[in-house]
């Protein structure tokens, strides 16, 4: 990329330090969405015009060893400037030089854990409307809703996969946090800064899909929420469930997205067909559910609630998991009407055993329901 050798805006400054994050990455740097936030959080802390204080807030949270240290000074001249003076005013006003076929790679990375990036997300692709019904969307919006859901399930994966928090006190530095603390006393470690481990109220979550014919739109976009969350979180379990459950984590883990729909679909799964969700339901508890006994598990049953099969045997494999599982999900797609009723089979039989009934139907329904369970696993 050519040298940036205009001043920044405050406006461009965000974009700029994206792609320089971009840039680090494809030389080998650790440039993680976590690292690239605190960097962003670090910014009220220093004096933006002077470029040392800038220099040390990117290296303190991107440099991990002292062979990076020489490459890092490299690219940054490279990218930021060459400069005599290192502490030369860097007034906010022009904006940086960004050419266009960079652009597209500016945007937030999987992962971040800011209030705000899932709308700046949306804002950073082409407009998308987020109450849109996905049954709804044509071939073009398709492809963008798709690359948000899985960044949605990425970012959402990432914060229940955090084991630290911070804290005044303890054995544990937060090296990172102390840097950061430390550019309000020119780069001096004057307060350290610690972390502890986080209290966990969620164990296991274990997604079940219906991938019946009923199903096809919706299954299709939670299918790319599985994906993305299964990269994401080691405690994820995911299966899919006709007539039967298959339970697909491996494939997930292992296979690109595309690779690991074609080996799904290769596999006896009935996909588009009937749907006995007692039977599925059963299997779930006897081979996953019946060997661990913890009170945190989280089961999501992602289904419309149409259902062939048995309804005494669906009745008691809800009793089963209600035994064994802290919380029950059921997301539905037919609750974006506000004249539906709960009245087939399946949810009559399973509604009394669910802790969160909840509309699965858009952007704005599949956040909300991120939102939950993120406060969930708070402690």
């Amino acid at each position: 990329m050519n040298a940036m050798n205009s001043v920044f805006s405050c406006r461009g400054l965000t974009e700029a330090i994206l792609l320089f994050s971009r840039e680090l990455k494809e030389e080998g740097f650790k440039t993680t969405p976590a690292r690239v936030h605190d960097i962003l959080r670090g910014l009220p802390m220093i004096r933006i015009g002077d470029k040392r204080e800038f220099r040390i807030l990117l290296r303190a949270n991107m440099v991990r060893n002292r062979e990076e240290l020489t490459l890092f000074d490299k690219l940054f001249e490279s990218f930021w400037g060459e400069r005599p003076d290192q502490s030369h005013s860097w007034p906010c006003g022009e904006e940086v030089e960004i050419p266009e076929s960079k652009k597209t790679l500016v945007v937030l990375e999987e992962g971040e854990s800011d209030e705000t990036e899932i709308e700046r997300i949306g804002a950073s692709l082409e407009v998308v409307d987020w109450s849109k019904d996905f049954s709804r969307l044509d071939s073009k919006e398709l492809k963008e809703v798709e690359r948000l859901v899985l960044r949605i399930a990425r970012r959402l994966g990432y914060k229940l996969a955090r084991r630290f928090k911070m804290a005044r006190k303890g054995r544990m530095i937060d090296f990172r946090s102390s840097f950061r603390q430390s550019l309000r006393h020119g780069g001096e470690l004057f307060d350290l800064r610690y972390r502890r481990r986080r209290l966990r109220r969620l164990g296991k979550i274990y997604l079940l899909l219906d991938i019946s014919g009923s199903m096809d739109v919706y299954g299709h976009f939670f299918f790319v929420f599985m994906y993305g969350l299964q990269r994401a979180l080691y405690e994820a379990e995911t299966f899919v469930f006709s007539t039967f459950l298959t339970y697909v984590t491996p494939y997930l883990k292992r296979f690109d997205f595309q690779r690991a729909i074609e080996r799904i679909q290769s596999l006896s799964v009935n996909w588009s067909g009937g749907t006995d969700i007692g039977t599925s339901l059963t299997q779930l508890y006897l081979r996953h559910l019946g060997q661990e006994m913890d009170p945190r598990t989280v089961v999501i049953i992602v289904s419309d609630g149409w259902d062939r099969g048995d309804r005494d045997q669906l009745e008691r494999a809800m009793k089963l998991i209600r035994h064994q599982a802290g919380e029950i999900f059921w997301l539905n797609p037919l609750l974006a009407s506000p004249d539906y009723e709960p009245i087939c089979q399946g949810m009559r039989c399973s509604l009394p055993f669910v802790d969160h009934f909840l509309p699965f139907y858009n952007l704005e329904s599949l956040i909300r329901i991120c939102n939950k369970l993120e406060q969930m696993s708070l402690g």
